[in-house]
């Protein structure tokens, strides 16, 4: 089974582009401690960075200018979204940037370079109780002995 057969239709938030070409970046996010009067550093890995992708778009034909405005309109949301990403499948990412290019050779198309970061739900660091839910919880504490 060849990568060719395993590749599916790029999208963001549900409008669908053809691709050129993605290129993906990863790795570690490292803490270095260094101290004095000691040569190298002391390092500390935190986990896996979340992943970057850049993703060259082309839109061309007598419509492309319709389908240029769908997808900008999306890049210009401001929530993260489901991105089907051509090798990784469904991801939920945040648009940091995108640049759009016209060239005087290329009648009816443009060139769509699109830049996304991996985006987890936030999630709280403080669960905060209301007074009945404290109450009830040492209630249910006082039960259970």
């Amino acid at each position: 089974m060849a990568w060719e057969d395993n590749l599916q239709d790029c999208s963001f938030k549900g409008v669908t582009f053809p691709v050129l070409s993605v290129e993906d970046r990863g790795g570690h996010d490292v803490v270095q401690h260094a101290y004095p009067y000691r040569d190298g550093v002391e390092t500390e890995d935190q986990g896996l960075k979340a992943g970057d992708f850049q993703i060259s778009a082309f839109l061309w034909g007598d419509e492309y200018e319709n389908d240029l405005a769908d997808l900008l309109a999306i890049l210009k949301e401001t929530e993260p979204g489901e991105l089907i990403h051509p090798v990784y499948g469904s991801l939920n990412c945040q648009v940091l940037d995108w640049r759009v290019r016209h060239d005087a050779d290329g009648v009816d198309q443009c060139h769509v370079d699109i830049y996304l970061l991996e985006a987890d739900e936030p999630e709280p660091i403080f669960q905060t109780l209301n007074p009945r839910q404290s109450a009830a919880a040492v209630v249910d504490s006082d039960a259970a002995v």
